[in-house]
């Protein structure tokens, strides 16, 4: 049996991402054969009267591997966590139709904020029962974007694909 969840952005009001049920990766090409995967574990932001922003803070970022290739990654050369502690992404136009969601907004990586396009679909609103017996308000969307790192300032050599394709989704909560 399948359930059907209406689905519309909320333009008014404030909902804030659930740190918990959100999350945020990329994916990157690796010498031309394989897809390689690294994750970030702080998304926090809000969807304030239709203007969606979030960020991530970029020492969360988890690649699965060694503790030296974190430290490699943290470094000048890719996102530079000396000088740029997190990632922030800033809606300019946000609309769906249907489940599907346009996002149009600046995104900010080491430093550099640019355009972009993103995509994706939204779930929701929806009320959804809390372990004290009390419901509340969520929305989902899940988008995605691909850039290149370049135009970033991220820089860094060993094997990685210029284009990098990240992936965001959240669970929003009516405030």
């Amino acid at each position: 049996m399948s359930t059907t969840v209406p689905a519309s952005i909320p333009a008014t009001g404030t909902w804030k991402i659930d740190r918990v049920h959100s999350s945020a990766s990329f994916k990157v090409g690796h010498h031309v054969v394989a897809t390689f995967r690294g994750h970030f574990h702080e998304v926090s932001g809000a969807l304030e009267d239709g203007i969606l922003s979030g960020s991530v803070h970029t020492e969360t970022i988890d690649v699965g591997t060694l503790p030296v290739f974190k430290e490699h990654l943290l470094g000048a050369d890719w996102f530079d966590i000396a000088n740029h502690k997190t990632l922030s992404f800033r809606s300019t136009d946000l609309h769906a139709h249907g489940d599907r969601l346009h996002a149009a907004g600046e995104l900010t990586i080491k430093g550099v904020t640019k355009p972009v396009e993103i995509s994706g679909s939204v779930r929701g609103p929806v009320p959804v029962p809390n372990r004290d017996g009390s419901s509340s308000e969520r929305v989902g969307v899940d988008l995605t974007t691909t850039v290149n790192r370049r135009e970033f300032g991220i820089i860094g050599e060993g094997g990685a694909a210029d284009e990098v394709t990240i992936e965001v989704s959240l669970e929003l909560v009516a405030q």
